[in-house]
């Protein structure tokens, strides 16, 4: 295994050359930590090209000046199998790389498929989610789902962003053999406690210093449990109305992208629930959620399954907030005791208890430390230096 690199050290052994693929670099939590890992390994002399199965490109703009090569099939494999294949193998023979690292199920399973037409180079996946309800997804995910266990077999390494996926993942049908856990990695000079991005993003809310805001990151999906947050969203304003229980002025916010028939069906359940315009927000995905966070007195994270470990959460204590998150993937793992807290899921009274014990403790010296607990722990130096060492060990093999 080789040196693990200091913080920003450029990498003293051959640089290597790397292709990461997924389907699209659309707004999310593996897309973020691709680009990341693209970056940051780029930062340290390797050669890296992320390979995209379509165009959906919103986060594209992140990799600009980064080193980073950007190449796109243009094609969806299940619909085009007969270009799809001649084209990834096309790819592969032009830029020889010495691993191929895919993310997400629309990607590894073609590239657990196409594993030996990779070789000599090493091919990795990674999975990023554990217990995923495949109810709640369409039947292409759903079957993709149920051959990701099996086609793994075909590649080299397994990489897990989190110790409840590894779990999971053998109880797919994963060899344990291959399976590595390497948590996300957050950039923390992006992800930062910033005073006058907190003023720019609550002006432009229209939210006053004496309020408190707690917000949900994250896109519009069941899995995100957006209806507990609401009904806890709806517990806290009650308790807000009473002036016994120490009101706060609580203003509540859902920043994420989602089909309309489900936000719809949110802004329903907040009407009913007697949460009006004036007291919840709902805001579209925004490539700037740096300035989101700073904003925020607390983030929630209500998810009722797969997670593994919550891009959000980090970021957010990243930039100094507190957190409640539900007790699913590693949650437990990265919320430090005493300083956030976790809860079942899909119980909005706890959930709302919860909420308010934390802002109760809340602080300046309570934020100091959970941006020290990311740098420590869940840095994107730390985490492209241990995927770099996975990566090396495989080609000593």
């Amino acid at each position: 295994m080789s040196r693990v690199p200091e913080n920003g050290d450029v990498d003293k052994e051959s640089p290597l050359r790397i292709l990461l693929v997924t389907g699209t670099l659309g707004y999310g939590g593996a897309e973020r930590q691709l680009i990341l890992l693209a970056r940051t390994a780029a930062a340290r002399g390797h050669h890296v090209v992320v390979l995209v199965y379509k165009d959906t490109r919103e986060m594209e703009p992140e990799l600009s000046g980064s080193g980073v090569t950007l190449r796109s099939l243009n094609t969806n494999w299940r619909k085009q199998v007969v270009r799809f294949f001649p084209r990834l193998a096309r790819v592969l023979r032009d830029e020889r790389p010495d691993i191929v690292y895919a993310f997400l199920p629309h990607a590894t399973v073609p590239i657990s498929l196409l594993g030996k037409l990779a070789r000599p180079a090493k091919v990795m996946i990674g999975v990023r989610a554990s217990r995923l309800e495949r109810s709640q997804y369409v039947w292409e995910t759903r079957v993709l789902l149920r051959l990701e266990g099996p086609m793994s077999r075909l590649t080299d390494q397994i990489v897990c962003n989190s110790y409840a996926g590894a779990r999971d993942a053998v109880r797919r049908g994963f060899p344990p053999s291959k399976i590595a856990v390497i948590p996300n990695g957050i950039d923390t000079l992006r992800f930062r406690p910033d005073p006058a991005r907190r003023r720019a993003f609550r002006q432009e809310l229209g939210v006053s210093d004496d309020e408190t805001l707690i917000g949900v990151v994250g896109r519009l999906h069941p899995m995100k449990d957006h209806p507990t947050f609401l009904a806890a969203a709806a517990k806290l304003t009650a308790d807000d109305a009473d002036t016994s229980r120490g009101g706060r002025n609580m203003r509540f916010l859902c920043v994420g992208a989602g089909p309309a028939e489900y936000l719809n069906s949110l802004v329903d359940q907040a009407v009913r629930l007697g949460l009006g315009e004036d007291r919840i927000m709902f805001l579209d995905a925004r490539a700037d959620v740096q300035d989101v966070y700073p904003g925020l007195d607390l983030l929630v994270s209500s998810s009722s399954s797969g997670e593994g470990v919550s891009n959000v959460l980090l970021e957010a204590m990243a930039c100094g907030v507190p957190c409640v998150g539900t007790d699913v993937g590693d949650t437990k793992r990265i919320l430090p005791t005493g300083l956030c807290e976790v809860v079942p899921k899909e119980d909005p009274a706890l959930l709302a208890a919860a909420c308010r014990r934390v802002l109760d403790g809340a602080g300046p010296e309570v934020s100091s430390e959970l941006r020290q607990h990311v740098m420590e722990s869940y840095s994107a130096e730390r985490m492209t230096s241990v995927t770099l060492s996975v990566m090396r060990s495989l080609l000593d093999r």
